[in-house]
């Protein structure tokens, strides 16, 4: 008899799955009876009672976790508006007419930050290096399905002084993972403000998931420059003209990714935003198991979090 679990996140309880030969089987071929039975028996009412176990880390397979982000990041892309960027430029703080755009970049700011917590919270060198094995993985993987979002994400979590200094980690990879490292290096190298991953990005076939932050560093950057939507002249209010048509060649780039869609199958849980953080824990269950929220539900890890947790596990010599 195999057990398939999946651990509630709101109960923290054991729901599973029964597969047993014969009989049960011919009914797991239906798939709404599936999930119908996977979130109705538990451990406490079901006829069989097997005992209760709460694995430490549940697996999947690396093209399909790739597959997974990417859809969860691609459906916050595409519920974002023409106006939450402007919003965002004008007012970083406003919650309200940027609320999509918001969910994308806090989604891609923690799960960043949790890569890099899994990693650091591994005390075995051998276990440790084969997660960021698996995250690089993960990153060429994003790369192969144009997601640039996802690759960053990566990127960003192990481009970070608290993992440079790991000697011992970076000695066991392997040299495929040390290759996709040093690709990484290369893609999103920010020589001449990141002009070979523009060109990559460019060239890309869609559908394609752009890298969010460069983009809103570049309106950032035409909004700094130029303050005012219009200007006087001659006692006549005129349009910025030159600073909209630098605003609409950034944005028509950003926003042609939208109307060429991902097809992958999803796991629904994935797309609901309204617990961001289930879905998180979810997805990234077979990754590791080290904790991340504190109580509050707030992240519990910063820059100096990290780097203490760097000297723990690699103390200077």
């Amino acid at each position: 008899m195999k057990y398939l679990f999946y651990i509630d996140p709101n109960t923290n309880s054991c729901i599973f799955l029964e597969k047993i030969k014969g009989y049960f089987d011919q009914y797991l071929k239906n798939d709404q009876l599936k999930q119908a039975i996977l979130m109705s028996i538990s451990c406490e009412n079901t006829l069989f009672n097997p005992p209760i176990i709460k694995p430490k880390r549940m697996t999947i397979d690396d093209v399909v976790f790739a597959k997974q982000i990417t859809m969860k990041e691609w459906k916050y892309f595409l519920d974002i508006e023409n106006k939450e960027f402007f919003e965002k430029i004008k007012d970083p703080n406003n919650k309200d007419v940027c609320k999509n755009l918001n969910l994308l970049i806090n989604w891609t700011n923690t799960f960043s930050l949790w890569l890099s917590v899994q990693i650091l919270s591994e005390v075995n060198v051998s276990k440790r290096a084969n997660l960021l094995s698996k995250m690089l993985t993960l990153a060429d993987n994003f790369l192969r399905i144009n997601n640039f979002n996802g690759a960053m994400e990566v990127y960003s979590a192990i481009n970070h002084r608290a993992f440079y200094r790991l000697k011992l980690t970076w000695e066991k990879i392997s040299k495929k993972a040390y290759d996709i490292f040093e690709n990484l290096k290369k893609v999103f190298a920010p020589e001449k403000n990141y002009v070979f991953f523009r060109q990559t990005l460019h060239d890309a076939s869609y559908p394609k998931m752009p890298f969010i932050g460069l983009f809103m560093t570049d309106l950032t950057f035409i909004q700094d420059g130029f303050k005012k939507d219009y200007v006087e002249s001659n006692d006549k209010k005129l349009i910025n003209v030159e600073k909209w048509v630098k605003f609409g060649k950034v944005l028509n780039e950003l926003l042609a990714c939208q109307y060429d869609h991902y097809n992958f199958k999803t796991f629904s849980s994935l797309l609901d935003k309204s617990q961001p953080n289930d879905a998180l824990a979810f997805l990234v269950s077979g990754l590791s198991s080290a904790p991340f929220f504190g109580e509050d539900n707030s992240l519990i890890y910063t820059d100096d979090t990290l780097m203490d947790k760097s000297l723990q596990i690699e103390p200077r010599k």
